[in-house]
């Protein structure tokens, strides 16, 4: 397939970022393997129809920013391992811990891993600058704590969290 298409002119190249790369090569495999169907036995087997745009059976939701919003308060306590209510957890975490029983703090540490990127976990909180969004980049679970790692207050760069803690006000 790929000697069948003509080749770029590199004058004419535009700079791709990793994100419209991505995005490029995602849509070149969706057409590559749709025509490969076609043509494979395979074709004869798999009838394919387009999705509706609201699908009668969606498998999941789509993500929202503030499905990883957890509040400062709620984290400082998961933080020094007091008791929190299933109702201070942000939604997505809720529902969660309700079908898995999981405590908080293992929770809290998956959701940013599980959330990295887009949403990502993130708390506001007050600084001398005012009130910022802080977003969790990395944590790890140490003797049944969860310890913040690596965090990025808006408008600064990524820094650990043992740098910055001094100057959040409570």
């Amino acid at each position: 397939i790929a000697a069948n298409r003509p080749q770029p002119n590199p004058k004419t190249l535009t700079p791709d970022t990793r994100e419209t790369l991505y995005e490029k090569l995602y849509d070149l495999a969706g057409e590559m393997i749709v025509n490969f169907l076609k043509t494979s036995r395979f074709g004869t087997l798999i009838k394919t129809s387009p999705q509706p745009q609201q699908s009668p059976t969606p498998y999941a939701r789509r993500l929202k920013r503030e499905d990883g919003f957890i509040s400062w308060p709620t984290l400082q306590k998961i933080i020094n391992n007091e008791p929190v209510e299933t109702y201070e957890l942000p939604l997505l975490l809720q529902e969660i811990s309700i079908i898995r029983n999981t405590s908080y703090i293992i929770l809290i540490e998956r959701a940013v891993r599980a959330l990295y990127g887009y949403p990502g976990v993130w708390t506001l909180v007050k600084t001398q600058k005012g009130e910022k969004r802080m977003k969790l980049l990395s944590t790890s679970i140490q003797n049944n704590k969860l310890l913040l790692n690596k965090v990025q207050i808006e408008g600064l760069g990524p820094t650990t969290f043992n740098q910055i803690k001094n100057q959040l006000s409570a």
